[in-house]
């Protein structure tokens, strides 16, 4: 059993690095973008931005349940926690080690992503957000890959 668990944690930390590359890949290429005037990244990415698109709307109340339910989902990380829960010798001390890591992993990767794709597209920004980024860009289409 330990051997095909060794074999699984190889596989997913080779699958985990390919993930970590297009999230820094969509980090730049929206950092990009949002530091871009709109007609700029309109010529050079074959964008449909507009003025309207950059006038944030920072603090919307009712936009809170979304975030957190998306938050939530990031990863399929329940799936994988409660696998991981049944397999280990010591479960008591898995949960808030596991919990800390979910939550630094989260802080780290997913809120700067989420915020940089809202600044370069603004309103429009769809839910998956590499579904925002240039068809025929060849880092875009690494992310796609990778991710």
């Amino acid at each position: 059993m330990q051997k095909r668990l060794r074999n699984i944690g190889i596989f997913s930390a080779v699958i985990n690095c390919f993930t970590v590359v297009a999230i820094f890949i969509i980090l730049y290429l929206t950092y990009r973008i949002y530091k871009m005037p709109i007609e700029d990244a309109n010529a050079e990415y074959d964008l449909d931005l507009t003025e309207q698109n950059r006038e944030y709307a920072l603090w919307v109340p009712a936009r809170i349940p979304g975030f957190c339910a998306a938050m939530m989902n990031l990863f399929e990380g329940n799936q994988q926690i409660l696998n991981l829960y049944a397999e280990n010798e010591r479960p008591r001390s898995f949960y808030p080690i596991t919990m800390g890591v979910i939550i630094s992993i989260l802080l780290l990767f997913a809120v700067p992503t989420g915020y940089l794709g809202y600044l370069a597209f603004g309103d429009t920004v769809k839910s998956v957000l590499i579904m925002d980024l240039p068809y025929d860009d060849s880092l875009s289409v690494v992310a796609k890959l990778f991710y």
